[in-house]
């Protein structure tokens, strides 16, 4: 397994795909049915497979990621090659990017404000490098939070 199984609930939300999927190896729905009492080990590597599957496809469509703590805002372009970070520190404790945007930025002391930018080649195939970021605590994010950022820079 590369990434993870999905949870039951995930599960049913795709019962349509996961129903053509097992069609897709032939095994119909009889077929599961038997399979997923009398060799639960068996029925549990189909669901890692497809999960895995979903889950690679999900992680295809993954451009930005963003990642906030009171204090920092680290924003990722994840194109085919390399990973791009725009980093935002704020020392000014007043200013806390869990309950202010933007925006509010421009009522921060500029010299309390430090902004880089850096790019690197993937260690890992691009999609297990996405994924260990959102194990970490990444969220989805979007072209417009990062350009907006890459004007600061």
């Amino acid at each position: 397994m590369t990434y993870r199984k999905l949870t039951l609930e995930e599960l049913e939300a795709l019962q349509p795909e996961f129903v053509r999927f097992l069609a897709s190896q032939s095994i119909t729905a009889a077929d599961w049915k038997k399979m997923t009492t009398q060799n639960p080990e068996k029925s549990s590597e189909w669901i890692a497979i497809f999960s895995d599957m979903v889950i690679e496809k999900s992680l295809r469509q993954v451009s930005y990621l963003e990642h906030r703590t009171a204090q920092e805002l680290k924003i990722f372009h994840c194109d085919d090659e390399k990973i791009t970070l725009i980093s935002i520190d704020v020392t000014d404790e007043k200013f806390d990017f869990l309950n202010n945007n933007l925006a509010d930025l421009a009522n921060v002391d500029f010299s309390k404000i430090s902004v880089s930018q850096i790019s690197k080649k993937y260690h890992l195939p691009r999609e297990r490098e996405i994924f260990g970021m959102l194990s970490w605590g990444c969220s989805l994010s979007n072209k417009s939070t990062f350009d907006a950022l890459q004007k600061l820079v």
